[in-house]
C-alpha cells in the first residue's frame, strides 16, 4: 500500500496537533490492533542525519477499531524549526502473525512559518 502525501503548514513555537483516519481498501475503518508502534520523523532532507530531526509523538487513538492515529508536535518542537521546508513520514509497526511489518501511511513536506507575534 502506497502512503498518502500530505502537506503540512506549522506556525513556528506552537502546539501542533493532527489525526490520520485509517481505512481499509474496501472504505471502512481499519482496525489498528496489531499495531504495536507509530512514529513520526520530520527533517530538513533525506540525507540529514536522525540527530537533525524532529520526532512526531503518535499514538493509535482508543479504542483502536477506530483507526485513528494522534500525532503532536509540542511547542517546544516547532520553536527548533527553522522557518523553511522539511520533509516528513509516519510509520507503523505492525505485527502480523509475529513478524513486525513497517507501514509508511502518511509523507510529505513541513512548511515552518513564524508567526507575528
Amino acid at each position: 500500500m502506497r502512503p498518502h502525501y500530505e502537506d503540512l503548514e506549522v506556525p513556528q513555537g506552537s502546539h501542533y496537533r493532527f489525526q490520520i483516519q485509517m481505512y481499509t481498501g474496501e472504505g471502512s475503518r481499519r482496525d489498528l490492533t496489531d499495531v504495536e508502534l507509530v512514529r513520526g520523523k520530520i527533517n530538513y532532507s533525506y540525507q540529514a542525519s536522525d540527530s537533525d530531526s524532529v520526532d512526531f509523538f503518535c499514538l493509535v487513538d482508543a479504542p483502536p477499531t477506530k483507526g485513528i492515529i494522534n500525532c503532536t508536535l509540542t511547542d517546544v518542537d516547532t520553536d527548533s524549526l527553522d522557518r523553511r521546508r522539511y520533509l516528513y513520514d509516519i510509520e507503523m509497526v505492525v505485527n502480523s502473525g509475529g513478524h513486525a511489518i513497517v507501514e509508511r501511511v502518511l509523507e510529505g513536506k513541513v512548511i515552518v512559518d513564524k508567526s507575528i507575534t
